[in-house]
């Protein structure tokens, strides 16, 4: 029998489970958000579905923080090498690592730190700057990266195809600040990746994969799968040759992707109705010339 988690590994999990479930409560998370959760760990799929069977004796499809709890633990010695189905007593738990959660980590060790040297310099009343402690190497340092402009050409690395709730409610929001009429433009890219700018060419490339009829708009399934392609790229993967169904399905996207509708602005009403006027005027004056003699006789 193994020894329960510490304080260390409870934090830890809870930091995995609340980016899974967007900081929402949450008390059970659906099967295949931790079936894809549990894929990121890079192990194999005869090792997972020990894992899972282990972890989720009972084969339910909403899986509780106990359960959760356990798989990550077993997939955190699994990862150093350790057989699941017979484990020796007293190990030292390792943290486990998922990739694409790399910034999960990152965030609890600096909490960790952060309450560390808090403990200490209360005692010496000296305050700590937290804002140096939040730092990954996926963040943007301004004074380093001013003209920077990033690029895709030589990422190898295959995209993760799992957008995590906390990242999909990002994305919307994101959506919401950039969208008119209910759509994203084309045009508005600029806007989008002003502070990190991208290589135009890349962005087309990645643009292109959802706007397949080519009319330079995107709806909000399609705005979520951008963004994702976009982070990822971001973090050292390769523009995929494709988009999955799945991904597509998941975010809502597959109307989406097959309408060619642009939904008007209200100047473009304003155009097509003044345009409707001009004509019926033309048209009831061409009218009015043509019967100008039967007019006349009246």
């Amino acid at each position: 029998m193994q020894a329960p988690p510490s304080q260390d590994e409870i934090n830890l999990y809870n930091e995995y489970w609340n980016t899974l479930s967007g900081n929402s409560n949450a008390q059970v998370l659906p099967e295949h958000i931790i079936v894809n959760f549990y894929k990121a760990s890079n192990l194999n799929n005869q090792c997972l579905e020990e894992i899972w069977r282990l972890s989720n004796p009972n084969n339910v499809k909403s899986i509780s923080k106990a359960e959760f709890f356990l798989g990550v633990r077993l997939i955190a010695l699994a990862q150093q090498g350790y057989n699941v189905s017979n484990l020796p007593m007293n190990i030292t738990i390792p943290q486990p690592k998922f990739r694409g959660f790399e910034n999960v980590l990152i965030q609890f060790q600096n909490k960790k730190m952060y309450g560390q040297q808090s403990s200490f310099n209360n005692m010496n009343s000296q305050p700590v700057q937290q804002t140096k402690l939040l730092t990954s190497s996926f963040m943007t340092n301004s004074s380093n990266n001013t003209n920077k402009v990033y690029s895709f050409g030589n990422n190898t690395s295959p995209i993760e195809w799992f957008i995590r709730q906390a990242k999909r409610n990002e994305f919307s929001d994101t959506f919401e600040k950039f969208q008119k009429n209910t759509v994203f433009h084309y045009d508005s890219l600029k806007d989008l990746v002003k502070d990190e700018p991208v290589n135009q060419n890349d962005l087309d490339k990645i643009w292109a994969l959802l706007d397949k009829y080519n009319i330079k708009v995107i709806r909000k399934g399609q705005f979520i799968i951008f963004m994702h392609i976009l982070e990822s790229c971001k973090n050292g993967d390769a523009i995929p040759n494709s988009i999955p169904y799945s991904i597509i399905q998941s975010t809502g996207a597959e109307k989406e992707m097959e309408d060619r509708t642009i939904p008007c602005n209200d100047k473009n009403i304003k155009k097509f109705i003044i345009i409707i006027i001009i004509i019926i005027c033309k048209k009831k004056k061409n009218y009015f010339l043509n019967n100008k003699k039967n007019f006349f006789f009246l």
